[in-house]
């Protein structure tokens, strides 16, 4: 019922202005049939709104890292030039989907003569431009967790004008706040229980509830001052695990959350296409109901390999059943259990 209701005009076209968390919902890897509903037409990674509402910075070609990547390229060159603004505005899109981790996690390189980057340990620090400004001591580093006040006066302003921008330009587009924030839990088949992320894998140590308070106060105020959609999962447990196709860290999540995040979006889109409220609520239960029902079905399945492991194990030990039998049963359960990653209820 709800793939045909958002079909029945084609998909939507998104643009992005955020990180992974947003992005990946919109990856055939992460939600395979997307493409039915939506065309990502426009991206922005991991830059800060400051950044973008600053003056642009014009790079020469040594600026960039020798032998860097079109990829690593592109993520520099699109946050100095400031190009997302005008590509937003020919573009058009139905959806705007905003999230702020280039502010929680970056800040920003403040420049002599007023401009700012966004100060991308991983994309700009390699760059001899930014060596170049760093060593001359022409540039500023500036974080929301090292002056909250300070930081959120300039990034309001940043925001209030980027919103005025876009409706003045893009009076049809809906924009959505994505709220985000970070996870320190991991989850590994072999534990019961989820453990630290930044005790038991090399990641950048952050002070995670620091960073959550600081991704709050942006959201809160994205949602208080320009009346735009929201989708809020953070109430929600989605640990982050191994197997996830960028490796652990605090925002890449369990892989449910991005069909979460799909549904959510969907739900905004059948409100503003006039769907009765009240089968958008059958549609949430529909869902609901489904997604339990298959983790039920996981977890039946994950007792019944274990149980018969544990069988296994009883009879191997009265020697009537070979190491490699042993060892194919072993490997059924891993198997369930990385399918699950992990068994989670809505």
């Amino acid at each position: 019922m709800l793939s045909g209701e958002v079909e029945r005009s084609g998909p939507s076209t998104v643009a992005i202005f955020g990180s992974c968390i947003t992005r990946d919902a919109f990856n055939s890897r992460f939600n395979p049939d997307y493409k039915r509903h939506y065309t990502c037409v426009l991206m922005q990674n991991q830059s800060s709104l400051i950044s973008l509402m600053s003056q642009p910075v014009d790079l020469a070609e040594d600026d960039y890292t020798p032998g860097s990547s079109e990829y690593d390229r592109w993520n520099v060159r699109t946050d100095t030039s400031k190009e997302f603004l005008g590509a937003l505005f020919d573009a058009s899109p139905g959806y705007l989907v905003l999230d702020f981790f280039g502010d929680v996690h970056f800040g920003i390189l403040q420049l002599p003569g007023g401009s700012a980057v966004t100060n991308n340990r991983w994309k700009l620090w390699p760059t001899p431009f930014y060596r170049r400004m760093t060593e001359s001591g022409d540039a500023v580093t500036m974080r929301v967790q090292d002056d909250p006040d300070a930081y959120m006066s300039r990034w309001r302003e940043a925001f209030d004008a980027f919103m005025a921008m876009v409706r003045r330009e893009l009076p049809n587009t809906v924009v959505v706040l994505h709220r985000g924030r970070n996870t320190d839990r991991l989850w590994l088949p072999d534990k019961a229980r989820t453990v630290s992320l930044r005790k038991h894998r090399k990641v950048t140590k952050i002070d995670v509830e620091l960073y959550d308070a600081c991704w709050r106060m942006f959201d809160d105020y994205a949602a208080a001052a320009h009346g735009v959609e929201v989708i809020d999962l953070t109430e929600e447990d989605f640990p982050t695990f191994d197997d996830h196709p960028w490796g652990p860290f605090y925002v890449h999540y369990s892989m449910d959350y991005y069909g979460r995040f799909l549904g959510e979006l969907h739900q905004i889109h059948l409100a503003r296409s006039g769907v009765d409220p009240a089968k958008l609520a059958d549609i949430a239960t529909f869902g609901a109901a489904t997604a339990a029902r298959k983790a039920d079905q996981l977890e039946a399945a994950l007792e019944r390999e274990q149980e018969r492991v544990r069988a296994s194990e009883k009879r191997a030990a009265r020697g009537t059943v070979s190491n490699a039998i042993q060892r194919r049963a072993l490997r059924g359960v891993r198997r369930l259990r990385s399918s699950q990653h992990p068994v989670r209820r809505p």
